[in-house]
């Protein structure tokens, strides 16, 4: 995400800048402030998708996501190239291949950019910690949650903490759509 702490100069810079945003906004796909490049992945080189994939990169926020080619969300070459380019900058974080081809694999689970695009900072850098295990539930399912943690089919993961992950749904409410209730049996 390229977060930072912002001083009042850097506010101030911004503040100024709201007006113009907004009113751009209204013509930019998604109402965001980024905006697509007005040419097509495909027609570039090599060289010329890696320094705007670099420059993207660089920049931050949703730019990876909204302000690359514009074949990106329509072309399914170009579509690869964007993963491909993310895929090995998430590798080159992680240690363990396995772990790698869990959170990066070699076969995209569905196109770039049709599932929300993780905004992160450390995330992928976590997975290094040597008290951090990725557990892949499709080969290992969760089977119930216990009082000492979570049973998958294999073992018993114990928890201090346990954060459920159940997506983002804004119309109709993620925590609406199960049955979460704490020990009094009061809904979530």
């Amino acid at each position: 995400m390229r977060q930072r702490p912002l001083d009042a100069t850097d506010n101030a810079a911004m503040k100024a800048t709201f007006p113009r945003a907004l009113d751009d906004r209204q013509r930019r796909f998604g109402g965001i402030d980024s905006d697509f490049v007005p040419r097509r992945a495909v027609d570039a080189t090599s060289e010329e998708r890696t320094r705007l994939y670099e420059s993207l990169g660089a920049r931050g926020g949703l730019d990876f996501w909204f302000a690359n080619f514009e074949d990106l969300l329509c072309d399914p070459i170009a579509n690869r190239y964007a993963y491909e380019f993310r895929k090995e900058k998430v590798r080159t974080r992680i240690r363990d291949s396995r772990v790698a081809e869990l959170l990066a694999p070699t076969e995209p689970p569905h196109p770039f950019g049709t599932a929300r695009v993780p905004l992160e900072q450390t995330y992928y850098d976590i997975f290094n910690e040597p008290h951090v295990h990725l557990v892949d539930i499709r080969a290992d399912p969760i089977e119930r949650i216990t009082p000492a943690g979570i049973r998958t089919r294999r073992r018993e993961y114990p928890l201090d903490l346990l954060v459920m992950a159940t997506g983002f749904d804004s119309v109709t409410g993620g925590l609406t759509s199960i049955d979460i209730r704490s020990p009094e049996g009061r809904s979530l």
